[in-house]
């Protein structure tokens, strides 16, 4: 009796949890006994419509999500990397704020002295002649002291005793007079020499030309 018993309750548990081919033979022979007209439904069609993370079209999405989080996360890194590589070089070479001692009256500190000069100071020609720009009078006018040698012309070679007779050019720095310009009065404004004049103009044109070549070549290219 205890096999038979056995053998039933085995039996009964596959009732319980049957195949999926005899769920198909359980409902049709239900439908048959009961005269029910139910549509047909098989195990094959309810694992079609089942969407996992198996199927190939998942798998490509996923793909593509992580390919572009790799993108993202590499451009960050090499991002942060640019960034650490420039604050070294800035903390490289910046200059240490220090008062340094006085210097013609006025005090200065290692992080002005370290800052780039102008192209109007950058001459070892103007250590003679000390330079202010006042607000009144122009860029061009230069300001002489009395105990330091006078500049030269640039044009005649003398000697510049008076900052009224005398011109400064913005480019190269140098000084002419004004009678060997031909001019009566100080030029308002930067004023350029010829030569800097012509190295500008120069510069000028080859940027045009740059200019014409490139939109040539685009409107070949849009023509093509």
């Amino acid at each position: 009796m205890n096999k038979i018993f056995k053998l039933q309750f085995f039996d009964e548990i596959r009732i319980v949890n049957p195949a999926p081919h005899s769920i198909e033979d359980l409902r049709r022979k239900a439908s048959e006994l009961f005269g029910l007209s139910q549509p047909v439904f098989t195990y094959k069609d309810q694992e079609k419509q089942v969407i996992t993370v198996d199927t190939p079209e998942e798998y490509s999405e996923i793909r593509k999500i992580r390919k572009k989080t790799v993108n993202i996360h590499a451009w960050e890194k090499a991002d942060l990397k640019r960034k650490r590589e420039l604050f070294r070089l800035q903390f490289k070479y910046m200059q240490p704020m220090e008062i340094m001692p006085e210097n013609n009256g006025e005090r200065t500190n290692n992080y002005q002295q370290g800052l780039p000069r102008t192209r109007a100071t950058n001459s070892s020609r103007l250590n003679p002649i000390k330079i202010e720009d006042s607000d009144e009078d122009t860029n061009n006018q230069a300001n002489f002291s009395v105990d330091e040698a006078p500049m030269k012309c640039k044009e005649c070679h003398g000697e510049i005793s008076d900052e009224n007779i005398a011109v400064r050019c913005v480019g190269c720095n140098d000084f002419y007079h004004l009678e060997c310009l031909d001019y009566r009065r100080q030029p308002q404004g930067d004023w350029y020499c010829d030569p800097c004049s012509e190295l500008m103009l120069n510069e000028d044109e080859q940027d045009m030309r740059r200019r014409v070549i490139i939109r040539a070549k685009r409107a070949q290219y849009a023509r093509k």
